[in-house]
């Protein structure tokens, strides 16, 4: 077996190994029910349905390829529970889709960083202190390793909603795999102008690398719209790390520009200017993504304490002090590495972790700042910039000690991940942990009150539907699922009064109006 192919089998096994209990995991309340399993174009599949959401938005969302996933999931899902009456959507064929999509997404970082470092290697002569092409596949495994194990990925891998994360991520990744092998295979026809035999060859070659790695960036976008971070991360790999000169980057990835402008427009659209809540001036922009990024490299290094709702919303972070610490230190840390020395390597893996982030780091308005603008989910394609530095790091480091210090780090990660994963088996177990690590979430407050809803815990359920009016008096919803709740009790005079504050909120509220008819009716005021 060649040494790739073995390093490729131990990253299956091991990240198999972390994460194969999610294929035995429930669907969770947590966007699982309006995507998935309550979405009425997925339940049942028709030919008008997927070509419904191929042709315009839904749930404010542009993602026509990840429905279309979703919809061969659901699809056969209903196949073979055929004739089974009552049996809904098997929660463990959408979780197996999305585990094989990250296995087959970390091979494609392996692929990405043995290509990148051999590259390197060779490029360096094998100078002091730069390992060999043995010790740089090695190197690379370790990197995919981290990309693969950090606890900062589960929640994209764990949730069933998370495999637009994880489809983008993984197309994502192919587009730069091929972009990488295009512009090594065009330097290398450069390279053999004289030989009338190579470089023929060698052009064909590019040219088919570029074509795959256009596909598969265009196939991303549809996935979801952020994989326009491949575009900037592209550049950068192509300049600072195999060395062509900008202008020659811009001008291969001027296509891809075009390409990628029509789809993030609509999905922009599809996220009105109304519907963010706050929206600051440009200038706090930049200190709220700074803290986006300082907050993720706190993350990164410490992995603990990981939630579906952090709360930091950029009313909440500009209201505080320490905003002009946490959003300008990332800055002022990347121009230090930027003036350093031998810094090429560095600085890509800086800019791609950074440009995986700004997409959705609140620089950009978009109504999911409303909640917070930093989700572990968010992470998945920016994952590769550190991979990357590992692998980098351990390709200068010959000694066995620092081999075996990163061994156990990743270890321990890989436990992280373990039980982070636990924390996914259903909506009780990770509304609960969000909780413990935010109790102030109104979000999570009354997805938690619907949940117990479901499992006719009323009291419990009117004690979360409290707790997120407590946080948030404004939120119209939690006055009226309360005032549902209520009504079942027979509580019709505390009940009117909630869907009346509802509907003070929000005056075309639906449900709060027909709930507000019932009540009153009840009480003989109507």
């Amino acid at each position: 077996m060649h040494r790739h192919s073995l390093i490729a089998f131990l990253l299956i096994a091991v990240t198999l190994a972390v994460y194969w209990p999610v294929c035995g995991y429930d669907f969770v309340q947590f966007d699982d029910s309006i995507h998935v399993y309550d979405n009425p174009y997925l339940n049942p599949v028709t030919l008008s349905s997927v070509l419904h959401l191929w042709l315009s938005t839904h749930k404010r969302l542009y993602i026509p390829l990840t429905w279309s996933v979703w919809a061969m999931a659901a699809g056969y899902s209903r196949y073979v529970s055929a004739g089974v009456p009552g049996v809904g959507l098997n929660p463990c064929i959408f979780h197996t889709v999305n585990l094989t999509l990250h296995l087959l997404t970390v091979l494609a970082v392996f692929a990405i960083l043995r290509m990148l470092l051999r590259y390197c290697v060779r490029d360096s002569g094998r100078g002091p202190g730069v390992c060999g092409f043995a010790g740089s596949e090695w190197a690379a495994g370790f990197g995919a390793l981290l990309f693969a194990l950090h606890p900062l990925q589960v929640q994209a891998v764990a949730w069933v909603t998370g495999m637009k994360d994880v489809l983008s991520g993984f197309l994502s990744m192919v587009a730069m795999w091929q972009y990488i092998a295009y512009v090594i295979a065009s330097s290398g026809a450069a390279g053999n102008i004289e030989n009338n035999h190579a470089a023929p060859v060698l052009k064909r070659r590019a040219r088919l690398h570029y074509i795959a790695a256009s596909v598969a960036f265009i196939l991303a976008l549809l996935s979801k719209p952020v994989a326009v971070a491949v575009l900037p991360a592209a550049w950068v790999v192509d300049c600072c790390v195999l060395g062509r000169p900008a202008r020659k980057g811009a001008a291969a990835l001027i296509g891809w520009a075009a390409a990628a402008a029509p789809i993030v427009l609509l999905a922009k659209l599809a996220q009105p200017a109304a519907s963010v809540l706050f929206v600051p001036p440009l200038l706090k922009r930049l200190l709220v993504a700074g803290d986006a990024v300082a907050f993720y490299c706190y993350k990164l290094f410490l992995p603990f304490r990981l939630g579906i709702d952090y709360g930091r919303t950029p009313d909440f972070v500009l209201r505080h002090g320490w905003i002009y610490l946490t959003g300008i230190l990332p800055w002022g840390a990347a121009a230090l590495i930027c003036l350093g020395a031998n810094r090429r390597i560095w600085l890509a893996s800086l800019a791609i972790f950074i440009a995986g982030i700004l997409p959705v780091s609140g620089l950009i308005p978009g109504v999911f700042s409303n909640i917070s603008t930093v989700q572990d989910h968010y992470l998945y394609f920016a994952m590769l910039g550190p991979a990357l530095a590992l692998a980098w790091f351990l390709s200068l480091r010959r000694g066995a000690l620092t081999r075996v210090f990163c061994a156990l780090i990743v270890g321990l990660l890989g436990m992280l991940s373990v039980l982070q994963c636990r924390t996914w088996q259903n909506s009780i177990t990770l509304f609960e942990h969000a909780l413990e690590v935010n109790p102030d979430s109104w979000f999570v407050h009354t997805s938690l009150g619907v949940v117990l809803v479901r499992q006719g815990k009323l009291d419990e359920a009117i004690f979360q539907y409290r707790e997120a009016i407590r946080v948030k008096p404004g939120f119209s919803m939690a006055h009226c699922n309360l005032g549902h709740v209520l009504a079942a009790q027979g509580k019709y005079d505390e009940a009117v009064s909630h869907y009346r504050e509802a509907l003070l909120i929000t005056p075309d509220f639906t449900s709060a109006r027909k709930g507000l008819r019932y009540a009153l009716r009840k009480t003989g005021e109507m």
